[in-house]
């Protein structure tokens, strides 16, 4: 006897529990994030102090955010896409917020006047070439596989970084890890993270 069911689909019963549009959630996902990132850019490149949030009245400390970060202020963008910050931003006059975020990628020759924070960016895999940052890059927890050698910063935080497990498996000891970071990178004037 011959079930209905093998007539009705020819054998081949379908899979009828697929949600729609799956695969175009995340393509659209990405490319809305990546719409407001560049819009966010834009804006803050016309007038930086408008799109900039101050942290409070009493420090005064102006930052640019880009961030997931909930923690870091209510005026801040949601990302839940992958995103990669514009060519068009060369200069940010004020620490820049990508902390927790999903950039993959970060403009070349990009000078920052204050902090870096990249903490939590486990998609960024590498710091752009001729990257100058006034003050600290803050990298702990990110996905950092590569820095290039012309980097300049006063402090680099690496803790829990691909990059400096490398140079733990490599050197071994705390004395030699940070005399051969300083030989490789002698635009970085301290490096912090756990040894």
């Amino acid at each position: 006897m011959i079930k209905l069911k093998t007539i009705l689909f020819e054998g081949e019963t379908p899979n009828i529990f697929i949600p729609r549009r799956m695969d175009d959630r995340s393509a659209r996902e990405q490319k809305l994030t990546q719409q407001e990132v560049n819009r966010k850019v834009a804006e803050f490149i016309k007038n930086p102090r408008k799109n900039s949030v101050s942290s409070s009245e009493e420090d005064g400390l102006d930052y640019f955010s880009l961030s997931n970060d909930p923690s870091r202020s209510p005026a801040d963008i949601t990302l839940r896409g992958d995103f990669i910050v514009p060519d068009i931003l060369k200069r940010v006059n004020m620490t820049f917020i990508l902390a927790n975020g999903n950039v993959t990628k970060l403009p070349d020759n990009l000078f920052v006047k204050g902090d870096l924070i990249i903490s939590g960016c486990k998609k960024l895999k590498e710091l752009p070439k001729g990257l100058i940052v006034s003050e600290t890059i803050w990298a702990e927890r990110s996905g950092l596989i590569e820095i290039p050698n012309d980097i300049k910063c006063n402090i680099i935080i690496l803790q829990r970084t691909p990059f400096l497990n490398k140079y733990v498996e490599k050197y071994g000891t705390k004395s030699k890890i940070k005399n051969a970071l300083s030989i490789d990178y002698p635009n970085i004037k301290i490096f912090d993270g756990y040894w």
